[in-house]
């Protein structure tokens, strides 16, 4: 009577994620995208794409308008003008004014401090001052180092062949690493699932780490990031090809759970496989419509991107003072994946971001699925990937380009492979390497990861040494840190040389991290 009842509540499960579904799709394809209306981002950064080609990447303006929000209109303006940096204060030299009015006889009159420089309609100006100040450019005079320029961000790579390589070399690479530790003697269509989903993501971090360390070495992309990468996809398939012993994905006795094949497994397989393509269609819809993402995205991960490959040899410029609202100490994981591959293409297009955070949603859902699969069996590895898929708050942050999807895959992927670990029949280290990779790459993603880091190192040290004595805990955590170790040393290394200031030491707007801390309201 048991099996029955949940058979039947599976399939009225199934029933409404039909019709949740086909509702959906229906109103999808219902939706005109070629008539949908403009984004406000995507309207801002139009009316500022002239002054953002005036202006060379290596200068600083002022800022004024009269925009009710002004906040936000400013925060725009700058991620419209990027590499150039806007400051929220119009005592310099040349000054960007974003008005709601378009009559420029009328902002004249009310900041006579400024000349007209030049005029591109709809409310956006260029002013000059006619009072020299302390924050005006060292070179004073004439503003001669304002010019119509060429884009700044062309460059000669933008052929198919570089854009098939930068994202070629995400899943090699990704795949390669996770074959070399994790590998099988006998693979499933849930371990492919498993795998490709951790490769994907420790691709996207491993390309973005190494762009990093370009910048640093050669001050701007340079043809010798494609060297580098072509060799350490040599050595991982190398290092692949080392022999050793395969152990199988097999779980010991007191959690492996038999894999029973009935109605309500094959209902909830074919429920996520309409899930996932219902969320797949939602998501491209919302890309569309929104290519730039949500405040977060625009404000913080592709500004910082357009800093890295706008800038060139000026990328250091996304740490000057005066506009530590972008968290210039935020890790680069994201930005760096997005500018690497526009460095790559030669252009900046607005589906890259777009991809990076549909990758990362979708390898979430297979780690999902293909980990509680292996752990649980199908019915639960189904069950778990719909109630994922079924929160419209997962995959709406995934296509607003948020930095939420990408960290929590982090945190999911360590957390798997460490269970992975420690409930296998054969118990390999290979996985606790993977797992420091991943949670090295949460670090370099979002700053809660590297809480997450040594949370994980605390509580799993700990509970080794109470069991097993030191020595045990020391080779328990020591594979865990070999895959850690290496990605932290660069966020280290980025934290110190580059990022100005960091606000888990210093706090926000003011306010030391100590009295956040013990300011008991912030808890209710």
């Amino acid at each position: 009577m048991r099996r029955i009842r949940c058979s039947i509540a599976v399939i009225l499960l199934a029933g409404f994620g039909f019709l949740f579904c086909g509702e959906q799709l229906l109103s999808l394809s219902l939706t005109s995208l070629k008539t949908a209306q403009e984004s406000e981002v995507a309207r801002q950064v139009k009316r500022l794409e002239r002054p953002r080609r005036k202006v060379p990447a290596q200068a600083t303006v002022g800022y004024l308008s009269d925009q009710p929000d002004n906040l936000r209109y400013y925060y725009l303006t700058q991620y419209a003008l990027a590499p150039v940096v806007v400051l929220q204060t119009p005592e310099v030299e040349l000054v960007v004014g974003n008005f709601l009015t378009t009559d420029t006889q009328t902002v004249l009159r009310q900041y006579p401090q400024f000349s007209l420089y030049e005029d591109f309609g709809d409310g956006v100006l260029l002013l000059s001052r006619r009072v020299k100040t302390s924050l005006d450019p060292p070179q004073g005079g004439e503003i001669s180092w304002v010019r119509e320029s060429a884009e700044v961000t062309s460059r000669p790579l933008s052929t198919v062949m570089w854009g098939v390589w930068s994202i070629l070399f995400v899943g090699l690479s990704g795949v390669l690493l996770v074959y070399r530790f994790c590998r099988a003697a006998r693979w499933t269509f849930m371990h492919f699932l498993l795998l490709g989903s951790l490769a994907l993501g420790l691709g996207w971090g491993l390309s973005s780490l190494l762009y990093f360390l370009c910048l640093s070495l050669w001050g701007t992309f340079h043809y010798g990031l494609m060297l580098v990468e072509t060799f350490l996809l040599a050595a991982l398939f190398f290092l692949g090809r080392k022999k050793k012993p395969l152990v199988a994905f097999a779980l010991n006795d007191g959690i492996r759970v038999r894999n029973r094949r009935d109605l309500a497994t094959g209902l909830m397989g074919v429920l996520v496989l309409f899930g996932l393509l219902s969320i797949g269609f939602l998501f491209i819809k919302q890309s569309i419509l929104n290519p730039h993402g949500e405040w977060d995205a625009w404000a913080i991960w592709n500004l910082h991107a357009r800093f890295l490959f706008r800038g060139n040899e000026h990328w250091t410029a996304l740490f000057t003072p005066g506009i530590g609202w972008t968290h210039q100490s935020y890790p680069l994981l994201l930005p760096g994946a997005i500018a690497r591959c526009w460095s790559y293409l030669g252009k900046e297009t607005l589906w890259i971001p777009g991809l990076v955070g549909g990758c990362f949603t979708f390898a979430t859902v297979g780690l999902l699925l293909g980990g509680v699969h292996q752990l649980r069996g199908p019915l639960s590895g189904y069950l778990a990937a719909v109630v994922l898929m079924g929160t419209p708050l997962f995959y709406a942050l995934g296509a607003d380009q948020m930095a939420d999807v990408p960290v929590g895959y982090f945190f999911l992927a360590t957390l798997l492979l460490l269970v992975l670990h420690d409930y296998g029949a054969e118990p390999q280290d290979g996985y606790l390497v993977v797992a420091g990779l991943m949670a090295g790459c949460a670090a370099w993603t979002k700053d809660e990861g590297l809480v997450f880091v040594f949370v994980v190192l605390t509580v799993r040290g700990t509970f080794a040494v109470r069991q097993r004595g030191w020595r045990a805990g020391w080779q328990d955590c020591r594979p865990f840190l070999t895959g850690a170790v290496p990605i932290l040393i660069v966020l280290a290394y980025f934290k110190l040389v580059y990022a100005p200031s960091d606000v888990l030491i210093t706090g926000l707007e003011g306010i030391s991290r100590k009295d956040q801390i013990l300011d008991m309201g912030r808890y209710g």
